[in-house]
C-alpha cells in the first residue's frame, strides 16, 4: 500500500525551499569546519588555516591528497608546491599502444 500523496498533474510544487537555495545545514557545518581548522591552524603557526593544512600535508598525506583533487582547478599545468620535501605536477595520462 502506497501512502505516499501525490501531487496533481500541473500543479506548482509548495512547501520546499527554492531551486538552487543553499541548504542552511550544510552552510553551518562548512563555517564551522573552516573554523575549526582556523583554531586549530593558529595554534601550529601564524598562516591560521594554512598552517594545519600543511601539517596535515606533512603528517597524512592519505587525508590531504584527495582534497587537493576536490578543491584545485583542473587541467591547469600550474604545480603545488607544499614546503614539505615534495610538489605535485600537473597528471600526465599514461599513453596505451
Amino acid at each position: 500500500m502506497n501512502l505516499a500523496r501525490k501531487r496533481p498533474k500541473g500543479s506548482a510544487k509548495t512547501g520546499s525551499h527554492k531551486k538552487g537555495a543553499p541548504n542552511k545545514t550544510t552552510l553551518a557545518l562548512k563555517d564551522a569546519i573552516l573554523e575549526a581548522a582556523k583554531r586549530a591552524g593558529d595554534k601550529l603557526g601564524p598562516d591560521g588555516m594554512v598552517s594545519y593544512l600543511l601539517q596535515i600535508a606533512e603528517t597524512d598525506i592519505r587525508t590531504f591528497v584527495p582534497l587537493l583533487g576536490r578543491h584545485t582547478v583542473e587541467g591547469g599545468d600550474k604545480s603545488i608546491n607544499v614546503n614539505a620535501g615534495f610538489t605535485w605536477g600537473p597528471v600526465q595520462e599514461p599513453e596505451f599502444k
